[in-house]
């Protein structure tokens, strides 16, 4: 019988279609025996659901474009000669509709990697439109990272002592590349922000606007309407999420409280949005 930290681990796996009959009838004996683990699957099916709606639909890139239409032309000057090649074309076309084949089937078998801010505003988006309810729902930071710690391989902290104008709201556990993120939601004020985490492993912020602070850089961005702010420190990617990078700056002291200020340089907040 399966226990539930090991249903956590193969949940994703499961999802996903790439268990064993056996192991997925297990799962499927401990989803009916286990209401919190049902509720789990349920939440990130429906996020994955979510999710996969959302991408764009894969175009051919130009390097394949280029190859198919050598191997068509190259099937019409087949054709023009097939007078004096007879025998020959016909296993000629045969081949060029194999190489046709194997080609789309090679591109269309390649799935785009997440990118780590899509997934934190996409779920960002969905917990906004009570799409994608919460798995904890607490404002004590102690007892968040419990809930968490029985679910992911990686440590997390967050600062015990409250945070000025930030609220804890709560948590799901989020999918990203086949392992387990961690997605917080918080108030300040009016607005909501939100912090992904996850091991770095996998994890490419480039692409967006870019500072260094000491050691860190951070990538600033915005994204479907949201402001996205990330970076990547000992081992682990974070995203911050909300509607003004001011606000994701200020986030910033989430996983060490208001100690975390005395550290952040001053010109940290005074960086161009």
């Amino acid at each position: 019988m399966l226990d539930c930290q090991t249903m956590g681990r193969l949940l994703h796996p499961y999802l996903d279609g790439e268990l064993s009959a056996r192991e997925a009838l297990d799962i499927q004996a401990h989803l009916e025996r286990c209401p919190d683990c049902a509720a789990l699957y349920r939440n990130e099916k429906l996020f994955l659901d979510l999710l996969k709606g959302a991408l764009p639909v894969p175009v051919a890139p130009d390097g394949l474009r280029q190859r198919v239409r050598k191997v068509v032309e190259a099937a019409g000057q087949e054709k023009r000669s097939r007078q004096r090649f007879r025998l020959m074309a016909v296993p000629s076309l045969a081949l060029t509709v194999v190489a046709l084949l194997v080609i789309g089937i090679l591109a269309l078998g390649k799935k785009p990697l997440q990118d780590l801010v899509d997934v934190a505003v996409n779920t960002h988006q969905g917990y906004l439109n009570d799409n994608l309810p919460l798995d904890i729902k607490s404002s004590d930071p102690a007892q968040v990272v419990r809930w968490f710690e029985k679910r992911i391989n990686f440590p997390i902290s967050l600062g015990q002592e409250p945070v000025k104008n930030l609220r804890l709201r709560g948590g799901r556990l989020v999918a990203f590349q086949g392992k387990n993120a961690v997605f917080l939601t918080y108030e300040m004020g009016q607005h909501r922000l939100s912090l992904l985490m996850t091991t770095a492993e996998g994890v490419n912020l480039s692409g967006a606007e870019g500072f260094k602070l000491e050691q860190t850089r951070f990538y600033q961005s915005a994204n479907h309407g949201f402001q996205t702010l990330s970076w990547i420190q000992e081992g682990l990617a974070y995203v911050i999420v909300s509607e003004k990078q001011e606000l994701n700056k200020q986030a910033c002291m989430i996983c060490h409280g208001n100690d975390r200020q005395q550290h952040i340089p001053k010109g940290f907040y005074d960086k161009e949005t």
